[in-house]
C-alpha cells in the first residue's frame, strides 16, 4: 500500500503495517498524521510523519492515542523550534526531550528527537540524509552520531556511552580527495542506513560502521569496532568485534 503525503512524497509502509487515515497538518504540507490500525512493526495509534518517512521508515513521533494528541505534540514542537536559532531547529523535538546547549548540529532540519530523550554537552549530531533519535534515547558527552551523512536511526531506549561513534557514510578512498570541503567533482561518497535497534547499548569508545544494524538489546563493549550486523541480545567485543556472549535469557 502506498499513500501520498504531498506532491512527490510517497509513504511505503513497513512490512505487515496497515494504514488508516492520512491527514495533512494544516500549514505544514510536508507533515501528516498517519493512523495505524494493524501492524507488524509499529504499535497501533496515530503517528506524525513527513516527506522523509519513505526514506528512513520512521515516523517523526508516536504513537498517540488520538489525532488530537498527535496534533498537540506537533504544535508544541513547532512552537519551541521557532524560538531556536535557525541552525538549531530540528524537524521534530518532543516537549520533554532534553538537548544541552553545547551540542554541535549539522543539517539540523532533518534531525528528530523523541520523548524523554537526552543529548549531553559536547556531542556532535550529523543530520545527513536523516537522523532519528527515538524515545528514551541517551547520548552521552563526546559521542559523534551520523558520521558520513547517510541515514542514522537510533531506536527507542538505545544508549550511547561517552565517546561512542556511529557512522552512516564515508568519503571513498579512491576519490581524488577525502576532504568534506573539497570540490564536489573531487569527492565520491557512500551514504548508507545505520540502525541501532531498541534498547541496544554502545559502550564508551566503540565504533559502528556505516550500514550496520545493531540488534535489539545487543551490547557493544567498550572500544569495540563493529564491522558487521550484530544479532539481538548478544554481546560483541574486540577489533573487529566478535560475539562474546548472550543476553537473551536475562532480557526475557
Amino acid at each position: 500500500m502506498e499513500s501520498h503525503l504531498s506532491a512527490g512524497a510517497v509513504v511505503t509502509p513497513p512490512d505487515g503495517m496497515y494504514l488508516g487515515t492520512l491527514l495533512p497538518v494544516e500549514g505544514h504540507p510536508s507533515v501528516s498524521i498517519m493512523s495505524v490500525y494493524g501492524t507488524g512493526r509499529l504499535a497501533p495509534g496515530c503517528y506524525l510523519v513527513d516527506a522523509r518517512y519513505s526514506r528512513h521508515g520512521q515516523p517523526l513521533a508516536g504513537p498517540f492515542d488520538d489525532v488530537r494528541y498527535a496534533m498537540a505534540a506537533w504544535n508544541a514542537s513547532f512552537t519551541y523550534q521557532q524560538q531556536q536559532l535557525p541552525h538549531r531547529r530540528l524537524a521534530f523535538m518532543a516537549a520533554d526531550a532534553l538537548m544541552f546547549d553545547m551540542v554541535t548540529l549539522l543539517n539540523a532540519g532533518v534531525i528528530q528527537m523523541g520523548r524523554k530523550s537526552r543529548v549531553d554537552d559536547m556531542v556532535k549530531l550529523e543530520g545527513g540524509q536523516g537522523l532519528v533519535i527515538g524515545d528514551h534515547v541517551h547520548i552521552a558527552s563526546f559521542c559523534h552520531i551520523g558520521i558520513g551523512g547517510g541515514i542514522t536511526i537510533l531506536e527507542e531506549g538505545s544508549s550511547f556511552a561517552s565517546g561512542a561513534k556511529v557512522h552512516s557514510g564515508s568519503n571513498m578512498p579512491d576519490a581524488p580527495s577525502c576532504s568534506a570541503t573539497a570540490p564536489a567533482d573531487q569527492q565520491r561518497s557512500e551514504r548508507l542506513v545505520t540502525r541501532i535497534c531498541k534498547n541496544a547499548t554502545i559502550y564508551a569508545g566503540a565504533q559502528i560502521k556505516a550500514g550496520v544494524t545493531v540488534g535489539e538489546s545487543a551490547r557493544v563493549a567498550m572500544g569495540a569496532v563493529v564491522l558487521e550486523d550484530v544479532e539481538p541480545f548478544t554481546l560483541v567485543a574486540g577489533v573487529p568485534a566478535v560475539v562474546k556472549g548472550s543476553y537473551k535469557k536475562a532480557a526475557q
